[in-house]
């Protein structure tokens, strides 16, 4: 049984590991940097170059977005991850997929996007705010990001509040 699991899968002489990376996307740093890596990557048209600028410094609309993107050393094994993402919808989510903060509040999803062309990831959008008032402060202290995405991926990621501020600001 082990023979067919090594060929049907290949043989493994190294650790696999499938690595998530999460952005706050709705920061504006976040996308700065975005746009830096895509200028570095690809030669674009101006106009093309100015819209991505311009887009990046936008302020935060009213919702929170996450973005997880991932890669494996072994890409085999990324096929699962890319499945669950692109299978993944609000409806199954929003109930096992929050933001909370160090004061235990929790807030749930309000909506899913699978990844798509652009590269950036699947998107996980939050309300900005909680009760009438903005989900994080600079006293939050940090803010945890959980989601069960499937029975296998859960992503558990804590932020430090501090670590978010930009130009005196709180970005995220």
């Amino acid at each position: 049984m082990g023979a067919n699991n090594n060929r049907s899968e290949g043989a493994r002489n190294q650790a696999t590991h499938v690595y998530y990376h999460i952005r706050f996307f709705s920061s504006r740093p976040v996308r700065q940097a975005l746009v830096r890596v895509i200028e570095s990557d690809q030669h674009l048209a101006k106009e093309t170059a100015e819209r991505l600028h311009n887009w990046a410094e936008l302020p935060a609309t009213d919702a929170i977005i996450l973005t997880v993107t991932f890669d494996s050393t072994d890409q085999r094994f990324s096929g699962k991850a890319l499945q669950a993402f692109n299978s993944g919808v609000t409806g199954a989510l929003k109930n096992v997929t929050f933001l909370e903060r160090k004061d235990g509040k929790r807030l749930f999803l309000q909506e899913y996007v699978p990844p798509g062309k652009d590269g950036f990831g699947a998107r996980f959008i939050f309300p900005r705010s909680f009760n009438a008032e903005s989900f994080l402060t600079t006293n939050s202290g940090e803010v945890r990001f959980y989601s069960e995405v499937s029975s296998t991926i859960k992503i558990n990621m804590r932020f430090k509040i501090s670590d978010m501020t930009y130009n005196g600001q709180l970005e995220y």
